[in-house]
């Protein structure tokens, strides 16, 4: 069976990095996916600009909300194409009209149900949900629906801008049950010579991990680096301060190291070295 590679030829290798993630960049199986717009204008061109195998994917046409009917329905096309991955996209989207995607006993149900055809066929099941609106104090709660959603799921990813650079973004680890947590992993949207689909380009790992990353706020810049950055402004107000003092009581205040050091960077902060120890000062010190 040829492979389908869906993220582009230079994808990473999920195996190694999201070794809980419910999907791989390339598999040889037949994803099926659920969507409510037509396959001609959405799957194949854009599989195809991938460089993947639009005939792998078998695309549910008619929409189909996950009542018993439609639980049904999905139980069979899975027997039928016995696929390795499953897409629903997005999740509330199969929510019935009487049921309330926010009500644990009826999200539960849903869930329970979709872990069942998952277990029983062998097949990935992966859930796209959109974020809130509104902001909740930790990440893993600001997707939409229920807390329960998340409480399924075995490993979850986050999709966001890079903070260094609007035009990338970054696969971040969010929830890991089954492994220890992964680096996250950077990408861009860009379009090939000649062609009008966009294609996505791997651009490595990067270290920045979902605690460096906050809710949506008036500044650009994520919570934890601009607390990073008022905290090196505060400290360093005054002239140099030893660069031991300032990690250890940026530690302790609870701002990690990576955080700190794009923090020193966005300040233009200068390392030197004064009587045998090394200090931090801003340019306009020197």
């Amino acid at each position: 069976m040829d492979r389908l590679n869906v993220f582009g030829n230079e994808s990473p290798n999920f195996l190694k990095g999201f070794q809980s993630v419910a999907f791989k960049p390339t598999c040889q199986c037949t994803p099926i996916a659920t969507q409510r717009k037509s396959d001609p204008q959405t799957f194949s061109p854009r599989i195809k600009a991938l460089g993947g195998n639009p005939d792998k994917i078998w695309v549910q046409g008619k929409y189909s909300a996950f009542d018993d009917d439609g639980l049904r329905t999905l139980r069979h096309h899975v027997r039928r194409h016995k696929p390795g991955l499953i897409v629903l996209d997005p999740l509330f989207n199969y929510v019935p009209a009487d049921r309330n995607a926010y009500s644990p006993n009826e999200i539960r149900a849903i869930m329970g149900e979709l872990n069942e055809i998952g277990e029983s066929s062998n097949a990935a099941v992966l859930l796209i949900r959109h974020l809130t609106k509104t902001k909740r104090d930790k990440q893993i709660y600001q997707g939409a629906g229920g807390i329960d959603v998340i409480g399924f799921a075995r490993s979850a990813i986050r999709i966001e801008k890079h903070p260094d650079n609007p035009d990338l973004r970054l696969m971040v680890h969010l929830k890991w049950n089954l492994t220890t947590q992964s680096k996250s992993w950077v990408y861009e949207v860009v379009k090939k010579d000649g062609e009008d689909l966009p294609i996505i380009q791997w651009r490595g790992q990067s270290d920045i991990s979902i605690d460096d990353l906050g809710s949506d706020d008036s500044d650009e810049r994520p919570p934890p680096r601009r607390n990073a950055v008022e905290f090196l402004r505060a400290e360093l107000k005054d002239g140099p301060m030893p660069a031991k003092y300032l990690l250890e009581k940026a530690e302790n205040e609870g701002i990690k190291k990576r955080t700190l050091d794009r923090a020193k960077s966005e300040l233009n902060v200068i390392v030197e070295q004064q009587k045998r120890k090394w200090v931090w000062r801003l340019p306009s010190d020197g």
